[in-house]
Formats: structure tokens, C-alpha cells, sequence
């Protein structure tokens, strides 16, 4: 993304904890906090990472990486 918009994006991962009383301070209510933070959990624990065409046969077309999208998006200002 930094690279599409020309701007420095970073991220700095989080404990749970700490996301939980973070979304808090934007009036999510603890327990939906929770299950979000647990949800993230899961999806970024690793499972996910292999890599298949199943968008590709699902959108009917082939899929565009990410970096692609984020200069199209970039280009119009999304």
C-alpha cells in the first residue's frame, strides 16, 4: 500500500488484550470486542497462508493481487 499511495503505511501488531481495550475507546462493547480479537487470532495464526485459485473459480475470472488493486485504488483516489 505505501508503495501505491506513495505514503509510509506501517503496522504494528498487538496483543489481544491491548486490541480489546483499543476498540473500546470507539464504543465497541467488550465481548464483540473479544470475539473479534479472537476471530483475528485465527486468521492470522498461520492456517491461512497457502495460497489457492478457489477466488479465481468463484469470481469466474482470474483474481488480481493485492499490489495491483492498491495502484488501481490509489490511482482514483479510494
Amino acid at each position: 500500500m505505501s508503495d501505491a499511495t506513495g505514503d509510509t503505511i506501517g503496522y504494528v501488531p498487538s496483543a489481544a488484550e491491548q486490541f480489546v481495550a483499543d476498540v473500546a475507546l470507539d464504543g465497541i462493547p467488550r465481548d464483540d470486542a473479544q470475539r473479534l480479537a479472537e476471530l483475528f487470532e485465527t486468521v492470522l495464526d498461520g492456517r491461512n497462508s497457502s495460497l489457492t485459485d478457489h477466488l479465481g473459480s468463484a469470481l469466474g475470472r482470474p483474481s488480481t493481487d493485492f499490489a495491483q488493486y492498491a495502484r488501481r485504488a490509489a490511482a482514483v483516489g479510494n
